[in-house]
């Protein structure tokens, strides 16, 4: 089955509900909802593509807009031109996205699990939160908000810190170039694991390795 959206779909859910478009529990086959309009999320609930009961593909080439609550794709979602996070929003990612351009905004942009794709050069402007997450594609990504994370996952495609920006490191795996112009954090009791033969740090910015007593912070190559 397929969804073509050339004009407005809006997906509305109030604080404690949710609003869920999915694929059908009786099949496994691919469902797609194509979107060449504008995708619109409000309300303080959870607005959800999910592809939990059977598969959904998301591919966007219009206009997402998250206004309120949280939009979170649990599929295999690719927006070629980003989505638009007002204050106090959310975009999540759950599962399987591909990104052609930055998501943008005053809102909150993070990753929960599953895999980063990027298409193309992504300079990121507000900060995103990486969980569980690998970063990987033929793009690359620049960091450009305040604040950004990444706790455990791996980065797979090259990845900058801008001037102004900073990065903290919870135990994350570097497989590609990382290059840090802002400030990188690393705090006690982990380790960031640099892939031999295929990662690089370039540090021209400030990197801290915090330890309180008894504690340990450790960059070092995979123990073989």
């Amino acid at each position: 089955g397929s969804v073509l959206n050339r004009g407005e779909w809006a997906m509305s859910a109030a604080s404690g509900q949710s609003c869920t478009l999915s694929g059908n529990g009786s099949t496994s086959a691919t469902v797609t909802f194509t979107n060449e309009g504008t995708l619109r999320a409000t309300g303080a609930g959870v607005k959800f593509l999910n592809s939990r009961i059977a598969p959904l593909a998301f591919p966007s080439t219009g206009t997402v807009l998250v206004e309120a609550g949280e939009l979170r794709t649990v599929c295999n979602a690719t927006l070629s031109t980003g989505a638009a996070v007002s204050a106090g929003a959310t975009f999540t990612n759950q599962s399987a996205l591909t990104l052609g351009a930055p998501i943008t905004g005053g809102g909150q942009f993070q990753s929960t699990s599953g895999t980063l794709t990027l298409a193309s050069a992504i300079a990121q402007p507000i900060g995103i939160a990486l969980t569980s997450t690998t970063v990987q594609g033929t793009g690359s990504l620049t960091l450009q908000g305040a604040v950004n994370s990444m706790n455990g996952g791996t980065l797979n495609a090259p990845v900058t810190v801008a001037s102004g920006a900073a990065l903290t490191l919870t135990s994350p795996t570097i497989s590609r170039a990382l290059t840090n112009d802002g400030t990188v954090t690393m705090s006690g009791n982990q380790t960031v694991t640099l892939a031999i033969n295929t990662s690089s740090v370039l540090n021209r910015g400030e990197w801290i390795m915090s330890a309180a007593s008894g504690q340990s912070c450790s960059l070092s190559t995979p123990i073989s």
